[in-house]
């Protein structure tokens, strides 16, 4: 459309959507059915696609959680009773600029830590929409601050303990991504009374290197005289 009054103003088109407060869990279950999500998040959002000419397109979309929580069952794991996230907040946005596209996530809870992380995409012409071809960059971090709350997704009668952070630069392309970074834990702890394990003061480092992930540090203190076991 061209704004009223102006003749001969560049044209422009503008799309603009406000999503109301909706349950995200019924979309989460068409889109992955044997996941079994469930729960009472509830998310809203925006849309806005405006076009300026011949310019490429201004992007800026946002959803992010308004309140509840979310939850999935996972076959033999707690007799597949459904486990929550706690989730305490989630954000996700997306901003597009003459060409180059960024996206950003900020995603918060007891049992998945904290998730943050902001990629760059931009297609081979500033015209164009992002496709496998569109060159990739960014970073994302992951902070697990208490494995124990991972406990509920792992089978019955273990106990986890520690802390873990991830960390990644991206690369490559949004058809082929590459990931460089590392993967750490600390004061790891794992038990299984029945089956006579107990790990515990546990070191872990891996190296992320384009579509790899290598070992470079595993170590922890068990057995029945508390020795110390590890692979480097």
């Amino acid at each position: 459309r061209t704004p009223g009054g102006q003749a001969g103003a560049e044209a422009w088109r503008e799309v603009s959507l406000v999503l109301p407060p909706f349950p995200l869990a019924p979309w989460l279950a068409l889109w992955q059915p044997e996941e079994g999500w469930t729960g009472d998040l509830v998310s809203g959002g925006e849309f806005k696609l405006v076009q300026r000419g011949t310019q490429p397109w201004d992007v800026d979309a946002l959803i992010s959680r308004r309140s509840g929580d979310l939850s999935f069952s996972e076959p033999g794991i707690e007799g597949g009773r459904p486990q929550r996230l706690g989730l305490r907040e989630a954000r996700v946005s997306l901003r597009a600029r003459q060409g180059v596209w960024v996206a950003e996530q900020r995603i918060d809870g007891r049992v998945l830590g904290l998730l943050t992380g902001r990629q760059v995409v931009q297609p081979l012409r500033a015209d164009a929409w992002p496709d496998p071809t569109s060159s990739l960059g960014g970073e994302v971090k992951l902070d697990v601050s208490n494995l124990r709350a991972l406990a509920t997704w792992v089978p019955a009668g273990w106990r986890l303990g520690g802390q873990a952070l991830v960390q990644a630069s991206l690369g490559g392309t949004l058809g082929a991504p590459q990931f460089t970074g590392r993967i750490e834990g600390s004061g790891l702890s794992a038990s299984q009374a029945l089956l006579g394990i107990s790990l515990h003061d546990g070191q872990l480092n891996m190296a992320l290197d384009g579509e790899r992930i290598r070992l470079t540090r595993l170590e922890a203190t068990g057995g029945p005289h508390g020795g110390r076991i590890g692979l480097e």
